[in-house]
């Protein structure tokens, strides 16, 4: 009898522990939007009456209990609490979302037509809340874009000049080290950067400038051949390049030569063209119509 009534006492002791635990517990939020918006077919403005008319991302537009309510009712089920909240005696609400664009407004995108799932992608088959289902910045920008309605790299579009929008990673030897990220994933830098703010070091008449270093005029020549590719990156194609040179008075070592061309029989400058026409055509154009060329191959001395 002794130790029944101990086993008992011991029991007990851990129910009353258990019971201690639980109601101690801190409540989390059990939620499926999947079991909502897939299974069930509840509109989002069911829930989220007040995104109509919102016009500030910082509008607090979760649903609140009375929201629930509406479709539950905890008083003719008793045990339906537990459906969404691990410890219903000591409820918590869902913190609020504070950290996005505060200039963002719901109502202005589905006035325009846009639907929820559109920006929200994913949250129709979630079935946590542990995952915030927002928008990133370059989906809205890649909609703006499609659509026109604004130019998506203006910050100030959605953004407040109190925000600060500057990444951890451009710290103050950024500008040196960009290259890799540039390279390894050039989308995000999209997403603030337009091709003209990279074109302002990495394009035009810089060669002394910031990009390449001092002389690199006089010796460019070496990497322009050994690596083709990576100067047309930021010089499209050779017009930057044939400018330049025209400009200069710069010609091909072959060019000097006192046989390169003559009227009698074209000189070295025929057989090298026929060889490979499209280095001539690189710079001189088309016969027809190129100056230089004109004036030896035309129509009234030169047969098609």
């Amino acid at each position: 009898m002794k130790i029944t009534g101990f086993l008992l006492f011991i029991v007990g002791l851990f129910a009353g522990l258990a019971i201690f635990a639980a109601a101690g517990q801190k409540d989390s939020l059990i939620f499926s939007h999947r079991k909502h918006v897939d299974e069930m077919g509840i509109e989002c403005s069911t829930c989220h009456a007040r995104a109509d008319s919102s016009l500030k991302g910082t509008d607090n537009l979760l649903p609140d209990m009375e929201t629930c309510f509406q479709c539950h009712d905890g008083d003719s089920a008793p045990n339906e609490c537990t459906l969404c909240h691990t410890n219903p005696d000591e409820a918590e609400v869902v913190p609020r979302i504070t950290d996005y664009s505060p200039k963002f407004p719901h109502e202005t995108h589905l006035q325009a037509g846009e639907k929820c799932l559109t920006c929200h992608v994913g949250i129709s088959k979630a079935t946590d809340t542990a995952v915030r289902h927002l928008p990133k910045m370059n989906q809205c920008q890649s909609c703006h874009r499609q659509k026109e309605v604004s130019d998506p790299l203006k910050c100030q579009v959605c953004h407040t000049p109190k925000e600060d929008l500057q990444p951890i990673t451009h710290k103050l030897e950024w500008k040196h080290a960009h290259q890799f990220a540039a390279e390894s994933s050039p989308k995000e830098c999209a997403q603030c950067h337009a091709q003209s703010y990279c074109e302002s070091c990495h394009e035009g008449k810089n060669l002394t400038h910031r990009t390449h270093p001092l002389n690199y005029e006089w010796n460019h020549a070496i990497d322009a051949k050994m690596n083709k590719t990576q100067c047309i990156s930021c010089h499209e194609d050779e017009v930057f390049c044939i400018q330049c040179h025209q400009e200069k008075h710069v010609m091909p070592p072959s060019h000097n030569r006192v046989d390169w061309a003559n009227r009698i029989d074209g000189g070295q400058h025929k057989i090298e063209a026929e060889f490979d026409l499209e280095s001539c055509i690189a710079c001189h154009g088309d016969y027809k119509t190129y100056p230089t060329c004109f004036s030896c191959h035309n129509h009234s001395n030169k047969e098609e």
